[in-house]
């Protein structure tokens, strides 16, 4: 008889976003579209875990605890979305880090387009909390 997976050791436990239903429909996507769909969601965490630093900041506890629950999550359905491409299921292997030529591929072409598009975004232009000097008049 086996012994039972402890808890703290299960895959939906550690990343709760695979326990959700709806994360299935992500297994009928193509890899390609898998691996620009998580570039997006690590641009997406980055820029909110920005927005709860300067949150914090001001002092406004209950807008950083929100953007950090954003970051989290975006996080946490990037990894759930690699993974699945990796090993076409996220519970199908142990060795699931393990990536493909194509894959590694794709990936460092999205790390190029990441960082292209890191650098031309602008926190600032979109941050609702700057006062227009020109308004404040």
């Amino acid at each position: 008889m086996t012994s039972p997976i402890p808890r703290s050791s299960r895959i939906e436990v550690r990343n709760p976003i695979l326990a959700l239903p709806a994360f299935k429909a992500v297994y009928s996507l193509s890899d390609e579209t898998k691996l620009v769909l998580a570039s997006l969601l690590d641009n997406l965490s980055k820029d909110a875990e920005s927005k709860a630093q300067a949150s914090w900041l001001k002092k406004k506890g209950p807008m950083a605890a929100y953007w950090k629950a954003c970051a989290v999550y975006a996080k946490h359905i990037a990894r759930a979305i690699r993974k699945s491409c990796h090993t076409g299921s996220v519970l199908s292997s142990t060795n699931s880090e393990k990536l493909t030529p194509e894959n590694e591929k794709l990936l460092k072409d999205n790390e190029k387009r990441r960082s292209s598009i890191s650098t031309n975004h602008s926190f600032e232009a979109h941050n609702e909390n700057n006062v227009d000097p020109a308004r404040a008049a």
